[in-house]
């Protein structure tokens, strides 16, 4: 007897979705059961088999994504050096071996696996789409494959038209399509005061210019940094920005090599805030799609070092003077806090937010380092947080973010 299969939704798959394996068999046979090997490279159950008996239409279905949501290591660059970074451990491979288990003539339990030639190598990713948006793409009849790889958009939550500092190093994270190495364009767009050059028509000509790479593998996530100082636009000598440019947006894009099949991903564009700000914080954190995005809050804010001690009781010593205590500190720790504003926001910069708010790993840039940056792991006291209120004309809220260290 044959089986075949069938993966809903493509090869590449968040592990936190239902990944779901059909296996149907050629024809009925009594006490047969399909069965199902998930191999990956993980800590713990890897191969994992699973078996199920087919229904009448000699077909059984496995849903394998509790096999393989295994917790994710994160990294990314900071500062950044590079202009992207490959994380082929963060798109985790796994291999699919079908077949059926049975008993033969003699009793004796029996596993017969097939020999598939292609489809049964998926991409996963540690992430996961909200049941809403997921009804929403299957009634479009798309998956996260067709949206996110093969529409070439990147893994972000952040909407178009985020305000972002002008030296704010913002990540645009990427799962290439393309099974080997692949020469790609880096494109930047960058809008400026005064514009680069203006058309009698009116028409304005904007600050462009490409950056050739080659690697976009099939198991990687790409970690794209994006700032036109580090991308080197306002840096001369070379067709760059005049001395006292300054930049008003700036538009990123990824494109095939001239020559190559036509392909251009979605383009993302920053706004860019030139007013000064007494105190800016920047966190980076894991959004639901796998990637890591950068937010900035620009409000008021409250630094607090709550404390927490423990007491025991001493005699106090015959003939002991006035600086011995008979309560002694047994133990003691503190724990930085802020409680910060996040400053005045767009609606979809605030309906952006909720990655940010729900992410289970998050990053703050030491505020006290002028130079040298570094990261502070942070996590944030749980609320009932207002996104929008129409009542209001400037939206904002208070998080209240604790070091992960005591």
């Amino acid at each position: 007897m044959s089986v075949t299969h069938t993966i809903t939704g493509g090869l590449v798959h968040l592990s936190g979705n239902l990944i779901q394996v059909t296996l149907t068999a050629s024809a009925p046979l009594a006490k047969h059961k399909l069965a199902i090997k998930v191999t990956f490279d993980g800590p713990f159950g890897s191969p994992a088999p699973e078996e199920i008996a087919p229904d009448e239409n000699l077909q059984a279905v496995f849903q394998i994504n509790g096999l393989i949501d295994l917790p994710a290591d994160y990294d990314f660059a900071f500062p950044a050096t590079e202009k992207f970074v490959a994380h082929s451990a963060l798109a985790k491979i796994v291999t699919i071996d079908i077949g059926e288990v049975y008993n033969n003539e003699i009793g004796e339990r029996t596993e017969s696996w097939m020999n598939i030639s292609e489809n049964n190598v998926l991409r996963i990713l540690k992430g996961k789409i909200r049941p809403y948006e997921l009804a929403l793409l299957n009634e479009s009849g798309k998956s996260f494959a067709s949206e996110y790889v093969d529409g070439g958009k990147f893994l972000t939550r952040l909407p178009q038209n985020q305000i972002v500092a002008p030296l704010q190093e913002m990540k645009l994270w990427f799962l290439s399509k393309w099974a080997d190495d692949k020469q790609i364009l880096l494109n930047l767009e960058v809008e400026t005061d005064p514009p680069y050059f203006v058309a009698e028509n009116g028409e304005i000509t904007h600050y462009s210019f490409q950056f050739t790479e080659t690697v976009l593998i099939l198991n990687a996530l790409f970690e794209f940094t994006i700032n036109p100082t580090f991308l080197g636009f306002d840096v001369p000598p070379g067709t760059h920005a005049p001395v006292g440019t300054k930049v008003l947006a700036y538009s990123f894009w990824l494109s095939n090599y001239p020559g190559d099949a036509a392909f251009e991903s979605e383009r993302f564009r920053f706004l860019v805030d030139n007013v000064y700000h007494e105190k800016e914080f920047i966190f980076y954190y894991v959004n639901t799609l796998s990637g890591v995005d950068c937010i900035r809050l620009t409000g008021e804010y409250v630094e607090k070092l709550p404390t927490e001690s423990e007491q025991s009781y001493k005699p106090i010593p015959a003939g002991s003077g006035t600086k011995v205590a008979s309560l002694i500190t047994t133990s003691a720790t503190s724990q930085r806090s802020w409680e910060i504003n996040t400053g005045p926001k767009t609606a979809g910069e605030m309906r952006g937010l909720r990655d940010f708010l729900e992410s289970k790993q998050r990053w703050m840039v030491d505020p006290e380092r002028e130079v040298n940056k570094k990261l502070i792991p942070v996590y944030l006291e749980s609320g009932d947080y207002t996104i929008f209120d129409s009542m209001e004309f400037v939206q904002n809220f208070v998080v209240k973010v604790f070091e992960s260290h005591r």
